[in-house]
């Protein structure tokens, strides 16, 4: 793994702080084109890879039954799930037509699945990886964000520009709420809700957009990536303060742009530019720095959430997209 930092700041290594209580050990996974990438957790500059076989377009990573890794198979309609410490397959879900995004609850417990190609979100028993549950949502579902209580689920649906709001102990839609223009394709892509729990901030990509709702409406749309910058906002991950949305915004320069949103006055309170391609973003649950997966030259940009600033640039291989982590992670 080839690593460059920012001399300014001193920092040179992945490193991470303790996992919390019965948690595996922090590690930060990147899918590839046919492997996924596993950010060492011990401050050497490596990475570890294990074959995946196939593009995963989704991943998250549970320590049930002693650590899963769970990544969307699209072309075979499946989940496989990998044990996050040999990097091994244990098992194949078949779900529905076309999964991409994943979100595990906030409990653990169930793990959502967008199935793009089938207009529905199977739902997945961690613990015995059956779907125990599907719900038809809006067209072309993307992702799923749930609030903090795990109480409700929301889907991007990316093919109407809507999102599905979902009870998650019925297991039903009970509202559908109408972002922006639909323009057929590629619209509402992500979601993620404040850690209040109170708003819920929608990447509009077709649209150059930020959606930010609040009940059942929307309250506040804020531009990003129009005119010269002539970028897309693909992802969107919040602050663990609450304080700041960072948005992925992909286009056709050679560089990729992370917009920073303040949330309490929902404005564009700085850019980041990161690698080419970017694709997905995570914060680390501490706060301290967002990872962002640059696909088209194969790299993972380090922002440190603090200054706004990228202190690291890891080689991870070929086209870097799906991005999760367990732990905290720390840039030393």
């Amino acid at each position: 793994m080839m690593l460059t930092t920012s001399l300014a700041l001193g920092l040179a290594l992945a490193i991470c702080c303790p996992a919390a209580s019965g948690q595996s050990a922090s590690m930060i996974y990147v899918a590839g084109t046919d492997s996924v990438s596993v950010l060492s957790e011990n401050g050497k500059n490596e990475v570890r890879t294990f074959p995946l076989g196939f593009p995963a377009q989704g991943l998250a990573v549970t320590v049930n039954n002693g650590g899963n890794l769970y990544a969307s198979n699209q072309s075979e309609n499946s989940v496989s799930y990998i044990n996050d410490s040999t990097g091994k397959t244990v098992g194949t879900i078949s779900v529905e037509l076309g999964p991409l995004g994943l979100k595990l609850s906030p409990n653990g417990k169930l793990l959502y699945i967008a199935n793009a190609s089938a207009d529905l979100v199977s739902i997945v028993n961690t613990r015995t990886n059956q779907v125990v549950g599907t719900v038809r949502v809006g067209t072309d579902p993307r992702a799923v964000a749930f609030s903090p209580d795990g109480s409700t689920a929301y889907v991007a649906n990316a093919g109407d520009d809507t999102i599905s709001e979902i009870d998650t102990s019925t297991k039903t839609v009970i509202a559908t709420i109408g972002i922006g223009t639909p323009t057929g394709d590629d619209t509402a892509t992500s979601a993620v809700v404040t850690p209040d729990g109170k708003f819920v901030y929608v990447a509009d990509k077709s649209n150059h957009n930020v959606a930010v709702l609040s009940g059942k409406s929307v309250v506040a749309n804020i531009g990003v990536g129009g005119g010269a910058v002539n970028c897309y906002p693909n992802d969107v991950a919040i602050t663990p303060d609450g304080r700041f949305a960072y948005v992925v915004c992909r286009g056709e320069r050679p560089d990729g742009k992370i917009f920073v949103i303040d949330v309490a006055s929902n404005r564009v309170a700085s850019t980041i530019s990161v690698g080419s391609s970017p694709e997905e973003m995570i914060i680390t649950p501490d706060g301290f720095y967002a990872y962002v997966t640059n696909s088209a030259d194969g790299t993972v940009s380090i922002i440190a959430i603090a200054n706004k600033k990228v202190v690291a640039t890891l080689s991870v291989g070929s086209s870097p997209r799906a991005i999760t982590c367990s732990g905290v992670f720390r840039v030393e």
